[in-house]
């Protein structure tokens, strides 16, 4: 089996080390990014040598990734933009659709799908952006189309599925209960990533239920460090359910994440939704509007 066959199966670490094995600088990259090794990838993208322009677009789409890992989002638009303008590949419109603003990402991924006639795991990538695209958005239910029809696809996906079951919960066509028994091989899974979803699904789920637990936020802190860019939402469910405590100690480990401006916006939000209707929340929810 080829690395990249293994890596849109989500057998990130088998397919990193046939990837090495094989000397393929795109799938090893690929991989790295997908366990969260981000410092491995960034040096395997450093001494990747593409060969022809293809390759070398696709490699400028992956470096643009990794900034925005770091919280650069500007530097990933302006890469992916970058590669997009060299050539055209569904790792390059998938990376392009989710860098740009998302109503500019849905056009360009609806767009690349109308009478797609690639690849059906390339199809799968670009319906799961779109899915990602349309949840930012707000669109529910046309996220779920979507994000089911990546699964349908590619059913062994993790990012995939987590999504689908994230997109069940927000439009709750199906019972908690069986949303709760598919999670347990995620937060088992070898890839750091996945691990992280799969908690903070749990934790979304439990706030759905109006509950919230102690020991799954600790361990979703100990996987994940930064969360900046979740704290609204997990500031939201921590109000419903009363948890002030586990919800104050959240947001004094988020003042140790927020460097970037976009996560500092995201704390001054989530801070503004946990003193809300207090007068102290309004400069705190004017300071975050800007950036989001």
């Amino acid at each position: 089996m080829l690395p990249l066959a293994l890596y849109r199966e989500g057998r990130y670490g088998e397919s990193f080390r046939l990837a090495q094995h094989q000397d393929d600088p795109k799938a090893t990259s690929l991989a790295l990014l997908a366990l969260g090794r981000d410092g491995e990838a960034a040096e395997a993208l450093e001494v990747w040598r593409p060969q022809g322009e293809v390759a070398a677009a696709e490699r400028l789409a992956l470096l643009g990734f990794l900034q925005a890992r770091k919280g650069n989002l500007a530097a990933y638009r302006r890469l992916a933009l970058a590669a997009a303008r060299q050539t055209s590949t569904p790792l390059i419109l998938y990376h392009l659709a989710l860098a740009l603003p998302p109503a500019d990402g849905v056009m360009a991924l609806e767009a690349a799908l109308r009478g797609f006639a690639g690849p059906p795991e390339e199809e799968a990538h670009l319906a799961h952006a779109l899915a990602h695209t349309l949840r930012r958005l707000g669109q529910f239910p046309q996220a779920l189309a979507w994000a089911s029809r990546a699964v349908l696809i590619s059913p062994d996906h993790p990012y995939y599925r987590l999504q689908e079951l994230t997109l069940l919960a927000y439009t709750a066509p199906e019972p908690l209960a069986q949303l709760w028994q598919a999670l347990p091989p995620f937060l088992a899974h070898e890839a750091r990533g996945v691990r992280i979803y799969a908690l903070w699904l749990s934790l979304f789920l439990q706030g759905l239920e109006g509950s919230a637990n102690e020991e799954t936020l600790a361990a979703l802190l100990r996987e994940a460090g930064d969360l900046s860019y979740e704290l609204p939402l997990l500031a939201m469910i921590y109000r419903r359910v009363g948890r002030t405590s586990g919800l104050a100690r959240l947001l004094r480990a988020g003042r140790t994440w927020a460097q970037a401006p976009l996560s500092q916006a995201m704390l001054d939000l989530a801070e503004g939704l946990y003193f809300f209707p207090q007068e102290e929340a309004l400069p705190l929810l004017a300071s975050a509007l800007p950036l989001l």
